[in-house]
Parts: C-alpha cells; sequence; structure tokens
C-alpha cells in the first residue's frame, strides 16, 4: 500500500493507464507535472481547478502537486464574479480549466497546459507550503471557505476509509459525486491509487439508468452515493446490478431507508458513513450488513486513533460532537467562520450526536446556522452575508421556509433603485444552484434571529 506523496507521484503513471484499461491516455500525468513546472510559479502557490470529474482533472490535481503547488478544486459551474472573490480569500496565483476565458480574470491569454487552459494572477505571493492542499468545505463552515490539509494526511484518512470497507486491489470503484469535495477525491480517487484498485470516473449529474447500466457495462463491484441518491433509487432497487460494497454518507439517511437499502439485496455489505472536510474528512462507519436492525440509525464508532466527546448543554441529550483526529486539517482559510481546532487540538464539527455505551454514534441534526437543502449543506448565515455585500441591500436574513426550501427577506436601503429579481441574479453569480434561495421577499425591516 502507498504510504506518502512520494510514492503517490511514482504510481501516479501506473495509475492513469489503469483507470484507462492499459490503453494510453492522451495526456499524461508525466507531461502535465513538466508544463506546470515551466510556469515558473513559487512554490506554496495556489492554484484553482475548474473542470467537471474526469481523469484529466485528477492528472491536474497531482502535477500541481508535484511541483510545489498547491491545488483547490471548484465545481465546474462556479461564476467568475466568485472566482474573483476566491482569488483574493484564498491568495490564488492562478486558475485552471476548460475553456477559461482570460477577459473575465482582467487577464489578455492564457497558457495551455494539457487540454486545459491556465490563466495567471499576478503580484501574489504564495500563502501555503508545498504538499498542502485546499479543500472547499461543502457550506457548514462559509460559502467561501476551504480547508488546508497536508497531502499525506489525506492519504492517511485514505487508507482508514479502505480499511474500514475492506476495499481491494481487485476491486473496481465507480466515482458518480463531485470530487472537488473531500469525499469523493480522498476517499474514493486517492484511496482507490493507494490500494491499486482500478477507479471508473464518472457524473455528476446522476441518472438511475446511468448509474445502473455503468454498474453493468464497467463491473462495478464498489461505489458511494449520498442519501438524496439513495431516495431516489429504492423505487427501482429490483433494478440496480449487485454490487460488492454501497457506502452512503453526506447526510443522514433515515431509518427506514437504511432497512430497505439493507435488506434490499443491491449488495453483498453496506456501509453507512460519516465524515467532515475538516476531519480529512472521513470519521466513523457503520457495517450496516452485519449490524442489528437497532443500529441502522448508527453512524457506527470512529476509527482507530481519533478521540471524540460530546459537548451537551444540563440535561440535553445531544450535544456537539468533537473530535481529535490525527487526520484533521492545519488551518482554515476564507469565509467568516471561526477556525475550528481550540488549542488542545479538538475539532468542533457543529454536528449533534448521541453517543451509546457502546460508541457508536447517532446524529441528531446540525447547530441552528447550517440546514440542508437538496442535500446539500447550507450555511444560512453565509448566504445573508453574501447578499449584503450587495450595495443596495441594508439587511439579509436567509432562513428554511415552511416548505423545507431556502427563502430570504431582504431589506434595501432607502435610495435603492433594485429589485428583487437583481439581488436574484447577483446571488446566482456568487453561489452554489443549491445555495439561491428559492422565495426572496422585500420586507420593510428584517426580522433578526439570534
Amino acid at each position: 500500500m502507498m504510504a506518502d506523496v512520494t510514492q503517490l507521484f511514482d504510481g501516479a503513471a501506473e495509475f492513469e493507464r489503469h483507470c484507462l484499461g492499459g490503453t494510453t491516455p492522451i495526456v499524461t500525468y508525466k507531461s502535465l507535472a513538466e508544463e506546470y513546472g515551466r510556469l515558473g510559479l513559487q512554490p506554496g502557490s495556489a492554484i484553482l481547478i475548474l473542470a467537471p470529474n474526469g481523469l484529466e482533472f485528477l492528472q491536474h490535481w497531482l502535477a500541481i502537486l508535484s511541483n510545489g503547488l498547491v491545488p483547490v478544486a471548484i465545481s465546474p459551474s462556479a461564476r467568475s464574479p466568485r472566482i474573483n472573490r476566491l482569488r483574493h480569500e484564498f491568495g490564488l496565483a492562478g486558475v485552471v480549466g476548460v475553456k477559461i476565458n482570460p477577459s473575465l480574470y482582467d487577464a489578455s491569454d492564457f497558457t495551455a497546459v494539457g487540454t486545459f487552459r491556465f490563466v495567471r494572477f499576478h503580484g501574489v505571493r504564495p500563502r501555503y507550503s508545498p504538499h498542502e492542499v485546499l479543500i472547499l468545505t461543502s457550506g457548514t463552515s462559509g460559502v467561501d471557505s476551504a480547508c488546508v490539509h497536508r497531502v499525506d494526511s489525506l492519504i492517511a484518512n485514505a487508507a482508514l476509509h479502505n480499511q474500514a470497507l475492506g476495499i481491494r486491489s481487485t476491486d473496481r470503484q465507480l466515482v458518480v459525486l463531485p470530487m472537488y469535495y473531500s469525499f469523493a477525491l480522498v476517499a474514493q480517487a486517492i484511496g482507490s491509487m493507494i490500494c491499486g484498485c482500478q477507479l471508473i470516473i464518472d457524473g455528476p449529474p446522476f441518472a438511475n439508468e446511468h448509474f445502473f447500466a455503468r454498474i453493468t457495462d464497467k463491473r462495478i463491484s464498489v461505489s458511494a452515493i449520498t442519501p438524496t441518491l439513495v431516495r431516489g433509487i429504492l423505487p427501482y432497487i429490483n433494478n440496480i446490478p449487485r454490487l460488492r460494497v454501497i457506502s452512503v454518507g453526506g447526510d443522514q439517511l433515515s431509518v427506514n431507508d437504511a432497512r430497505t437499502l439493507k435488506y434490499s439485496g443491491a449488495a453483498d455489505e453496506i456501509y453507512f458513513t460519516y465524515g467532515l472536510t475538516e476531519a480529512g474528512p472521513r470519521v466513523s462507519t457503520l457495517a450496516a450488513h452485519e449490524e442489528p436492525d437497532a443500529k441502522l440509525g448508527s453512524v457506527g464508532r470512529v476509527f482507530p486513533g481519533i478521540e471524540t466527546r460530546i459537548e451537551a448543554r444540563a440535561g440535553a441529550k445531544a450535544g456537539e460532537l468533537m473530535l481529535r483526529t490525527p487526520t484533521a486539517l492545519l488551518r482554515k482559510v476564507g469565509g467568516a467562520g471561526k477556525h475550528p481546532l481550540d488549542p488542545d487540538g479538538w475539532l468542533r464539527t457543529g454536528d449533534l450526536f448521541t453517543c451509546d455505551r457502546e460508541g457508536y454514534l447517532t446524529y441528531q441534526g446540525r447547530l441552528r446556522d447550517f440546514v440542508i437543502i437538496q442535500g446539500e449543506k447550507v450555511n444560512i448565515k453565509s448566504v445573508s452575508r453574501i447578499a449584503e455585500e450587495h450595495p443596495d441591500v441594508h439587511h439579509a436574513r436567509a432562513y428554511v421556509d415552511g416548505d423545507g426550501s431556502l427563502a430570504l427577506s431582504l431589506q434595501f436601503r432607502q435610495t435603492a433603485d433594485v429589485s428583487v429579481e437583481i439581488i436574484k441574479k447577483f446571488l446566482r453569480e456568487r453561489l452554489q444552484r443549491f445555495e439561491v434561495p428559492k422565495n426572496i421577499v422585500q420586507v420593510d425591516s428584517v426580522e433578526f434571529r439570534k
């Protein structure tokens, strides 16, 4: 098993051939590494990767790292206003991606790197160290925040994930989740690289029929999906080709859905996982196929080497889960959130849990600022803060409406000449699609809730 970053780079060429079934790739990791080396960037310079899931995405991520540079991936649908904001929040030295338009970033030209385009941001001093990685959070820490990790820490976390799920070199693992978030990047992509199994990269977007077909056509044995995707496939569960391993994480799965999946025959082994980007990301696993049904509401016990405690108010059954893990982030950059590690290395998760005498963790909800919209974590305070960046907005408050959708109340400045539609366009340019409130209303005054 590969155990350090040098071995990760040394194995990259073999890995890309394995991903393509032994055929020669159009773009190679080695050629990309040489091209990044010719850019003349200072060690520790951060490069934003704006590209969809695919082998070349991973090749760029590795080639950037191998040159002492720092990769940070983002959704390929991110708009230029947000990227320009991240340029300053994260101290980016450039952006690389598919069909990048230099004029959107006050640049006149680009440099071809593989099939991607690289646009340099001048006048930036490196803020990071070689072999550091930035991974965007999925919403719980603010719209524009990222975790700084050491790549060897990510490798260690991926190894724990492989061990918990029993993933081995003979497996063929399918990725359908976005690799700009930590689970698919670390647990699945890096996990496949260090154990030598074949990685088949797909989606998003996700479609049931396509998912089922890929399992059959590519002889997939391992895949991971979210509770939202589970709910989508359950009505068609009899059509899913049987997997060896299926894991579910990213949000809470209802006990009824967990039970249905367990007895569906969709996989020999079914695992429910918990983690967060700040933790590296994986924290715990429940082997649902081995546990009694009474445990199906749990996310299992934490990995070896992780310490936990529950901080609960007097008389409360649930409290915030605190973690001390060897794969925790180094620090956080961007956004308005506080640094999640205390001086003793304890990580605040922002998630409410109970823990039984056997050490099984059961998720109970999130702290008040965090909600789930369309299966994604959204920090409603961050949404409010972004809305208030518009010069005509005096106050804003995001909240969850009665139908479970995200809503926003706006108080405009007295001199403002603006409409709700203009604000909605403003937010669409700066937020992920699921972060944009469905209902936006103008009010005379905004009710603030502490």
